[in-house]
């Protein structure tokens, strides 16, 4: 089963290095994913940001 999701993103800077933002923002889809890889169990999304905001530091 393949699993295709599409993401819309509005740059609340758009000044800022466009590789360096798309860069921030696969890190964090990737740390996403790893948490819910070792869960090893799907995480419905409102938990999964509850989580991940605990050690995200902005």
């Amino acid at each position: 089963m393949f699993l295709t999701k599409t993401v819309i993103l509005k740059m609340a800077n758009p000044d800022n290095d466009l590789v360096e933002t798309m860069q921030k923002y696969s890190d964090g889809m990737n740390y996403a994913s790893k948490f819910v890889f070792d869960k090893g169990k799907p995480i419905p999304a409102m938990k999964l940001q509850k989580f991940t905001s605990i050690f995200v530091k902005y």
